[in-house]
């Protein structure tokens, strides 16, 4: 994580001389990561993230709750968009750069896991975007910066064009960055998918079906390319096995109205596939807390191995049983 905090401030240092050069500002004293202090409250992380200086940047008046009523637009429909996922807190702040020639509007989401800012992130991400180099999931659409680090989003939108608007409005967005807290270790759910699944600008969490199956939970969902075929995976998470099986069982029904389901051994604690002409090779499983069920119109055969790859991932990522000391 140290080595983490310093490339980024590096990255910042290198952005801000390039950015300063372009705006015609005085360069600031050299960036260093300053994250909250440990044990910090959420709005005490808030209050940290939207702080009175920001490298070059200075806060104009006090930060305010998204909610609260203000003369500038709700930060692009981000609070609404928030709320429907576990969202803890919010807040934004209006900063200028020296001299007062260039603002920028920030606004910071803290929300319940990092599964909400994932979901976030992908309801909120373009088709055709800009992906930015920053240590954060971030991307560049129109006039604005938006990205995610744990369970924390933010969005840069500067108020006042400029030549150098997007390097602008990246700079502000890695000011935030530097104050952020340590990231903690993703959700079980999240830790799932093979590892070279795990790209937030193909990943989505939120509610959503697959094969025409709606669990009527908020879903994880990635995709991968498998040669030329791509293929889609979802997975669900319950609070016991039993509520797992229940819903394996209700897949397996509809898998039934999809085609002939066969049965695959030793996947997972039950597994299945069947071929349909709409949606290809559909395959379905059930393994501890877990019920996740994938399609794609390329290999059956290697679909499964993808699909075993997923149950085997639930059983490494079980929680360890607590270990009393003694002999």
């Amino acid at each position: 994580m140290r080595a983490e905090r310093g490339f980024l401030a590096t990255c910042v240092a290198l952005m801000g001389a390039l950015v300063c050069a372009a705006a015609g500002i005085a360069l600031a004293q050299p960036p260093q990561a300053v994250p909250p202090p440990e044990g910090a409250g959420d709005q005490e992380v808030l209050e940290h993230l939207l702080a009175a200086e920001l490298g070059h940047w200075t806060r104009v008046g006090g930060a305010e709750t998204l909610e609260a009523p203000g003369p500038r637009p709700e930060a692009g429909g981000l609070w609404r968009d928030a709320q429907r996922y576990d969202l803890v807190a919010g807040g934004r702040a209006h900063y200028d750069a020296p001299g007062g020639s260039v603002g920028a509007d920030v606004a910071v989401l803290i929300m319940g896991s990092r599964l909400d800012a994932l979901g976030v992130f992908s309801a909120r991400r373009p088709e055709k975007l800009t992906r930015l180099t920053m240590l954060s999931p971030s991307f560049w659409d129109g006039d604005v910066v938006e990205a995610y680090s744990d369970r924390i989003y933010m969005r840069v939108d500067l108020t006042v064009e400029h030549e150098a608007t997007q390097a602008l409005a990246q700079d502000l967005a890695m000011q935030v960055e530097l104050r952020l807290p340590p990231r903690g270790r993703p959700p079980r759910l999240m830790r799932t998918l093979p590892r070279r699944w795990l790209d937030p600008f193909s990943m989505v969490y939120g509610a959503g079906e697959l094969c025409g199956y709606d669990p009527g939970l908020p879903v994880l969902t990635g995709r991968y390319e498998l040669g030329r075929d791509p293929m889609t995976v979802a997975v669900i998470e319950l609070a016991d096995a039993d509520g797992a099986r229940a819903h394996y069982t209700r897949l397996l029904e509809h898998a039934v109205s999809l085609g002939t389901p066969r049965e695959v051994r030793q996947l997972a604690a039950e597994a299945f596939v069947c071929e349909n002409t709409i949606w290809g090779a559909c395959l379905g499983l059930w393994q501890d807390e877990f019920v996740a069920w994938g399609c794609t119109t390329g290999e059956v055969s290697e679909a499964e191995a993808i699909m075993r790859l997923v149950a085997s991932e639930i059983r490494i990522t079980r929680p360890l049983p607590h270990l009393d000391g003694g002999g």
